[in-house]
């Protein structure tokens, strides 16, 4: 949450053709305990939200 991600994030979210979803907490928790992926072993700690949030949304 720092100045630049703030600007990221309303860059995204007024920008038309960029559509933008909101996925609840929840629903990424119960995605990863319902499929339970395999994380890779190059994975970064600060990463991990934005794997499981990836995760959730992609086909």
């Amino acid at each position: 949450g720092g100045p630049i991600g703030f600007k990221l994030e309303a860059i995204a979210q007024l920008y038309e053709e960029c559509p933008v979803n909101l996925i609840a907490a929840w629903a990424i928790t119960a995605n990863i305990k319902r499929h339970a992926p395999q994380i890779p072993d190059t994975l970064l700690k600060y990463q991990y939200a934005a794997f499981q949030t990836a995760f959730t949304v992609l086909p």
